[in-house]
């Protein structure tokens, strides 16, 4: 069955002790009187469905009602059915207002950007150049020029700038694809756009055999590593995420999205694509809405440990630590990257930078270059800082519950 949306995230494994973390987090919260599943994460209503500009339903909620400040005259008024709803590039604009919504910055000054991610703009610009997008040994299968030009035409041009393209720095960042691998992905990208396929087609052919030869390999053990990529195109954002709720309900996830696949798996990298030349303002604005949720969430996994102490000399975890999270959009066989931090109380989206095209040899590279560096952020920041704050958080509920023990 066709989808209109395709979510993929990179997540790494459960927290330690995150079960209890969320159960005991989930009896905290305060209830309504609303009727669910027990044990069930509440969906989201029909009101929140997003549209995009056809009118075509959009599985994130709609973020209008995540960045209007509590009011009657708002909450009537972001609530629309079909015919009424606002295209994604209003919606953006109208969150730029709230004082507690999202603004859109470009990334070309990095002397605004957070240290951390200025870091990574760097490398990321360094990839784009090709310069150490292949390992030191990536192109020990071809043998001269002339194979690397039976391969292909583009492969040719990278073996005769080898030393360029070639690094053994890069290799701290995972394995090289084989030359074959890529030339394969390449000729499915082609195959894809000649045809005119569908997303669906897109996400099955090109983007998720690209993100497996990337961050899944195939060997013994490939989904039990810390760092795993999964496909769900029924994810959406739980609306007390949003950043115009406070929590009501009691929520048994790690993410701030109801999916079962995802309760208890960390979401590090949320992932969206689109068609070639098609819903590249929705996937801005889904992905924006999912980051603003996400550093919700992790604000109030902060908050729920701020009262367990801290070692000598050691400072209490804070969301501003991380410095950013990112996102990826994919458009047909652009890969772009995208960031959220936070100012105060709005959050600041870091316009798109391109990380390469599956059109071509170079950009395949760059994109598999690109994906090992944001896991291996996963591993060194992003990982180590969720793990103490969930740490924390399970203990100051613990101590909550039972101040004896």
């Amino acid at each position: 069955m066709f989808e209109p949306m395709e979510n993929k995230f990179v997540h790494p494994k459960s927290p330690p002790d995150s079960a209890k973390f969320s159960k005991a987090a989930a009896e905290k919260a305060p209830t309504k009187n609303r009727k669910t599943t027990k044990g069930a994460v509440p969906n989201p209503s029909p009101d929140d469905a997003q549209f995009d500009d056809e009118g075509e339903q959009e599985k994130t909620p709609r973020p209008l009602r995540s960045v209007h400040p509590p009011s009657d005259t708002s909450s009537k008024s972001s609530t629309s059915g079909r015919s009424g709803a606002s295209s994604p590039r209003k919606q953006l604009a109208a969150m730029a207002l709230s004082s507690h919504g999202l603004e859109t910055r470009a990334r070309s000054d990095p002397s605004g950007l957070p240290r951390s991610l200025a870091a990574m703009r760097t490398k990321l610009l360094q990839f784009s150049r090709g310069r150490g997008i292949l390992g030191e040994n990536g192109l020990d299968s071809i043998q001269d020029e002339t194979a690397a030009r039976a391969l292909h035409p583009d492969m040719a041009a990278i073996y005769e700038d080898k030393e360029f393209c070639c690094s053994a720095c890069r290799d701290e960042l995972g394995l090289t694809p084989s030359p074959e691998d890529v030339v394969y992905i390449l000729e499915s990208a082609g195959d894809c756009l000649s045809v005119g396929r569908s997303e669906a087609a897109w996400n099955h052919e090109v983007h998720f055999p690209l993100l497996c030869l990337a961050l899944r390999n195939r060997s013994k053990g490939a989904f039990q590593r810390l760092i795993n990529v999964t496909s769900c195109s029924s994810a959406s954002v739980i609306p007390d995420y949003r950043i115009r709720f406070t929590p009501d309900q009691k929520i048994l996830s790690i993410n701030p999205t109801d999916d079962l696949s995802l309760l208890s798996n960390p979401i590090a990298i949320p992932i969206e694509t689109k068609r070639l030349g098609e819903g590249l303002d929705t996937a801005n604005l889904q992905v924006a809405t999912f980051l603003t949720a996400h550093l919700t969430l992790l604000q109030r996994l902060v908050d729920t440990g701020v009262s367990v102490p801290v070692q000598d000399e050691e400072k209490p975890p804070s969301v501003d630590d991380l410095g950013f999270l990112p996102g990826l959009i994919v458009q047909g066989n652009t890969w772009n990257f995208i960031a959220a931090s936070r100012q105060y109380s709005r959050t600041v989206i870091w316009a798109e930078t391109s990380l390469g095209s599956t059109g071509d040899i170079f950009g395949i590279y760059q994109i598999v270059a690109s994906l090992q560096l944001l896991r291996q952020w996963i591993n060194t920041a992003y990982w180590p800082w969720l793990r103490r704050v969930t740490q924390r958080a399970a203990t100051a509920i613990q101590l909550r519950d039972d101040p004896a023990g």
